[in-house]
Formats: C-alpha cells, structure tokens, sequence
C-alpha cells in the first residue's frame, strides 16, 4: 500500500492473508483463480493460453552447464504490473512463488556484463533487480551494494542460499539438502507427508525417495486407515528409512557439469549416457553428461534420474524393463531439448535386458499392443545403434530400480558419476548384434494362416463351357 502497488478493499471484504513457511516475517497473499463462489471460479471464465513460462526442471538445468553462477531476484515483480481498473476486482492480489532468476556463463567478465545489462533492462522497465548471489567475488564487486544479497556483501563469505527450491552453496559451488524435515505421526497420511516432503525435481535421492514410495504403496494396497498407526509390519521399516533423514545434510552435487571449473577449458566432446532397469521393486532411469576437455581430463555427472514403483497389478519384469527403456527416452528428449546449448551432442542408451534389446531390434515378429507402443516409441525417438547391453553391476540404474539408503548413496561412485569406462577419454560400445525373440515370448502375437483349396463342383460343365 505504501509502495501505491494496491489499493484498498471495503474492510466487510478483508480476509486474513496465510502464512508463509520459508519467510515468516514476510506476509504472502496467495491469488486462487480455481477457487470457487457460487458454484464459479475465475478460471471458468478465462481463455487458456500458451504457457510462456521457462520450466522450473529447465532452468536447473541450464544452470549447472557453466562454471560462473549468478541468481538473482526481481522485487516486488508482480505487485508493480499495472491493471485496469476494471480488472481490479478480479485480480486483487497477484503472487508468485519466487522470482529468481538463474543463470551460469562461461567466465567472470561475461558475467560481470550480464548482471549490468540486466539490471538496467529491467530498470527500464520499472523493476529492480536486487539480492545477487554469485559464486565468484569479483562478480558481485562490480554490482552496487544495494543489488547485491545481505550475505554476500562481505565478499570474503557466500552463503547458502534457496534457489527455485533447491539449496545452494555458493561457497563450495554445490548442491545439497537439509534433514530440517517436521515430525509427522507414523499414519499413513504421515508417510504420504513425509516422503513428499523431499523437493528433489533432478532426482539425485530418487534411490532413497523410492524406498519410502514403496513403503506408502505397501500401505495403500492394504488399504491401511489414513490416520490409524501403521501396522507393526511395517513400523520397523519405516522408521529404518526416518532414520536416514539425518544423512542428507552430507549430500553434495556439484553445481557445474564441466571440469576444471575455475579454468574454463574448451570441451572436446560431450554426450549424455542414459542407463535403465526395473526389479520387483519398480524401475528406473537415470542420464549423465560427460565432458572430454582438451587435455582429455573427464568429468561425467549425473544430471537427471527418475524411480517409480512398480504398478500395485502384478506385471513381468520385462514388461517393466520395457517401461523403464521408455522413460529414458522421454528423458533423454527433455534433456536434448532443455540442454540445447550444446551442438552435437552424442546419445547412448544402456539396458541389461536382453529381452527389452531384442525388441527394440527387431524387424520381423510383431507384438501385442503394450510393447508394441513401446518399440515404437524408441524406435522413432533414437536409432539402434545408440543401444547397448551393460552388465547389472554396472548398470547405475540399479540402484534407482531397487532403492539406496542415503549413507550409501553418499559414497557410492557409479551413481554419482556413472560406470567406470565412462571415466575415459575413449571407450568402445558394441551396437546390438545378433539378439532374436523365440516365437513362444508372451509378447508376441500369433499369426493364423489359412490355407484354401478350391474344387470345382461340376468339373464336366466346366470343361464343356471352355
């Protein structure tokens, strides 16, 4: 009100405004367009148009491709978009989650100039962009001190700061995560609670978070009470996996993919490896992105992983494996598409199925309809030769088809860096040879041939006609 972004409503129209969790000392109005009145809502009554926004998965992601990192934030952005007065009434409140901007470039002076231009942009527009956090000095030392975040103002110390929901370091440039997480009652709302409790979109704990998901559906298919205590089977379980909370505060990603990162170096290549697998448990996926430098040092990083449980209707492991091949591809599109600064960027696929490589190479038989679906989709998302048969040893997607405890997932190599061979400068992958389906395999469909044969009736007519 001060600021003359709003004006005010009839005191019989006021409504106390909620609470907000991460800044308690700050009000935050929450605009509801589904909300209904009267059987109606605003949203009932609004064209939907195309979504403009950047994808909170994208912008992460971006933001881990170059070595210097900048955040920053637009204050007040959406209290200062003027609207007719005759929309007023409808829009009396406009709020948004967080306004942070982030971005990586490739060297301090680039960065220097963006952060500049930046903020003049948008001061032209009528917006101020303020609480800088960068994970170099000299970047923030050339920005006015009002720009820049209270805890960077030192500039000998960086602090750690929420971007987009994600913890960052800007010290030691790394991702991580806090075991801050509230004590909800052992019930199986209290599990559902928990378990979602975990805001990881890249999925680096999927490993962890797949163990409490299969603890919920165990629950779910018993049908347990939503706020009874869990069933005594179950409890010891459940707290083994509360028990590993307090590791998270241990894990650490780096932020940037590339290596030598205070020493931009050109790359020489960069692909992006995909490994999947299912088990009983569920199936899984995750990607990498490996960096050759010019001195053929290698940095392969995970970038992105999903793990899902397996449907609650008892299904095949190939099947799943088939699913899980699937949703690598769907990963690896989103990662072409959101990493698109990269130009010719290599892909390879890697399953331990055999099974699910003798269907995606296959040219002759066909299938029934779930994994016919399937093929292809593969098969017009990427080329065979980019399939490969890996080991189960080696396969890190193991670990997102089974689950890991955090302790173990902290120090375990293949996940966070993916298998050995990846670490060096050049390795050898064998395309998909020789693999054939047994026509007695479930999944593919019997083909019926009738042969017929025609006797003709009246022969002596016959011949006499001719």
């Amino acid at each position: 009100m001060l600021s003359n972004y709003a004006e005010g409503v009839p005191d019989h129209q006021l409504a106390p405004a909620p609470y907000h969790p991460r800044k308690p000392n700050k009000i935050r109005v929450v605009f509801d367009c589904a909300a209904r009145y009267k059987g109606s809502s605003l949203n009932d009554y609004l064209l939907q148009g195309p979504n403009l926004t950047n994808s909170l998965l994208g912008v992460l992601l971006k933001f881990r491709v170059e070595p210097i990192a900048i955040v920053g934030d637009i204050e007040e952005m959406f209290n200062q978009v003027l609207v007719r007065p005759c929309d007023r009434d409808f829009l009396r409140f406009l709020w948004w989650e967080d306004d942070d901007g982030l971005i990586s470039v490739c060297t301090v002076e680039e960065g220097v100039s963006l952060a500049k231009r930046t903020i003049e942009l948008c001061k032209d527009a009528g917006f101020r962009l303020h609480k800088f956090v960068a994970n170099n000095a000299d970047v923030l030392k050339s920005l006015p001190s009002s720009s820049v975040a209270d805890g960077c103002k030192q500039w000998s110390t960086f602090p750690t700061e929420r971007t987009l929901g994600i913890l960052w370091d800007a010290g030691s440039d790394a991702f991580q995560f806090s075991s801050c997480v509230r004590e909800r009652p052992s019930t199986r709302r209290g599990v559902l609670s928990r378990v979602s409790s975990i805001f990881d979109p890249l999925g680096f704990l999927s490993p962890y978070v797949l163990d409490g998901k299969k603890i919920l559906q165990h629950l779910c298919t018993n049908e347990s009470n939503w706020d009874q205590p869990i069933p005594t089977s179950v409890e010891q379980k459940w707290k083994q996996w509360k028990d590993q909370l307090k590791y998270l505060n241990n894990v650490r990603i780096d932020r940037c993919y590339k290596p030598n990162l205070r020493e931009p170096l050109s790359i020489k290549s960069a692909e992006l490896p995909h490994f999947c697998d299912a088990s009983v448990d569920g199936y899984g996926e995750c990607s990498y992105l490996r960096h050759v430098d010019n001195n053929n040092h290698v940095k392969c990083s995970l970038v992105m992983s999903k793990a899902r449980v397996g449907p609650r209707k008892p299904t095949t492991i190939p099947r799943m494996e088939h699913v899980a091949a699937t949703v690598s591809v769907k990963i690896a599109t989103i990662l072409r598409r959101e990493l698109s600064c990269y130009k010719n960027l290599k892909e390879h696929f890697w399953t331990d199925s055999k099974v699910v490589l003798g269907y995606i190479a296959n040219d002759a038989k066909r299938f029934h309809t779930f994994v016919a679906n399937r093929v292809q989709l593969i098969r017009n998302s990427n080329e065979l030769r980019q399939w490969h048969y890996i080991g189960t040893k080696d396969n890190p997607a193991d670990i997102a088809s089974r689950g890991m405890e955090v302790e173990k997932l902290i120090t375990s190599e293949i996940w966070w860096n993916g298998p050995k061979f990846l670490s060096d400068p050049v390795y050898m992958v064998k395309e998909v040879n020789g693999l054939s389906i047994s026509n007695e395999d479930k999944e593919v469909r019997r083909v019926n041939v009738f042969a017929m044969q025609l006797t003709p009736v009246f022969p002596e007519y016959i011949t006499t006609v001719l």
